[in-house]
């Protein structure tokens, strides 16, 4: 009996075609199909980077054009009126009020300053309705933000113009006390002099700058 296999090139095609499907599975299973998840996951992945950037983009936009329209309302506010300020600290209020004083012929002898906001606090402006302004809903918009205690000496007509000059220029700094008194004192001639002088305390308001714009 022989014992030699003998393959038919029948056989021998069947095998050819049997190895390269097999071939060509292995190759599609192992290479290509992983090699096209990747694809779409990274196409994916760009997407999701172009929407988010295009996100982003939109939002520095929108800031940006809301902090334009705040910058053109300010200047619109600003301009209706010269009354709106800024928030002033110690040193500011201290120079304006004691420089109003001797504006107005008047000797400052004391001026203490109270409660004055941290100038972190933004968003509020000194305007003429400072301390009275309401909202749309008659809540109060106005923050109290510093008090004055001084004391001056002068005349009664100099004062006078002081407050008139205050209410004018600075309405949001406002009287909410004033106490008169005369001394009397010897001049070094002899004869008998009086002084008048006044003690006053001044509130500085500030209102909702969102307020004042709508």
């Amino acid at each position: 009996m022989n014992g030699s296999l003998t393959i038919s090139a029948r056989d021998k095609r069947l095998l050819y075609w049997t190895a390269l499907t097999l071939f060509l599975g292995a190759f599609f299973s192992f290479f290509l199909l992983p090699a096209l998840a990747a694809h779409r996951e990274a196409a994916a992945a760009l997407a999701t980077a172009e929407q988010t950037q295009s996100e982003m983009e939109a939002a520095i936009a929108q800031a940006d054009a809301a902090a334009a329209d705040a910058a053109d309302a300010r200047t619109a506010l600003a301009g209706k009126s010269p009354l709106y300020e800024p928030l002033m600290d110690s040193p500011e209020l201290d120079a304006l009020i004691t420089g109003l004083t001797l504006d107005h012929k008047l000797s400052p002898l004391s001026l203490t300053i109270t409660g004055i906001t941290p100038p972190n606090v933004t968003g509020y402006v000194a305007s003429a309705s400072a301390g009275q302004h309401a909202d749309a809903n008659g809540a109060a918009c106005s923050l109290r933000v510093a008090t004055l205690d001084c004391t001056a000496s002068g005349s009664r007509d100099a004062f006078a113009a002081l407050l008139d000059d205050l209410a004018e220029h600075h309405p949001a700094i406002q009287l909410v006390r004033c106490e008169v008194t005369d001394q009397s004192y010897l001049t070094p001639g002899g004869g008998v002099a009086t002084e008048v002088r006044f003690a006053y305390t001044l509130d500085v308001y500030m209102n909702d700058e969102g307020a004042l714009l709508e």
